[in-house]
């Protein structure tokens, strides 16, 4: 749900969908991320989540001590503040990318701890091998 009280779903924004149909989508007004839940886990969720349902991911947080920018890198996708995605992306393990507009970085958010991490700067970009697979060195990417 939004802060506003009503599911935002509005499929001309930046979405992404992961291996066990869960639809992830990005409100840019507010500042979140959201999933339409289908099945499996994701860090965040009510212990029961009622398929079809809409759950705020990311972006209604207010940070956490271990906080290591304003973005809410270093804490959980639920405790971060803001998440103006650009643009989503899920990889085969499940785990979330997004670009954020106020940072203009590239962020991860782990599959299985929730952990978000910037893993793209805005005036380079730095993959590392284990969050990329196929990424080999020296790739232009």
């Amino acid at each position: 749900m939004s802060s506003r009280g009503s599911p935002v779903v509005d499929f001309r924004r930046p979405s992404a969908m992961d291996s066990l149909g869960n639809l992830f989508l990005s409100d840019t007004d507010w500042g979140r991320i959201f999933m339409i839940y289908e099945g499996g886990s994701f860090p965040g969720l009510p212990a029961n989540p009622i398929t079809g349902d809409i759950y705020t991911i990311t972006g209604a947080g207010t940070g956490c001590t271990n906080e290591i920018d304003s973005a809410g890198d270093g804490c959980t996708a639920s405790e971060s503040p803001n998440a103006i995605a650009a643009g989503l992306a899920v990889d085969p393990a499940g785990s979330l990318y997004f670009s954020n507009n106020n940072d203009s970085r590239i962020h991860r958010i782990d599959r299985v701890s929730g952990l978000m991490t910037a893993i793209g700067g805005q005036w380079h970009l730095r993959i590392f091998a284990g969050w990329c697979p196929g990424y080999k060195h020296g790739d232009n990417v």
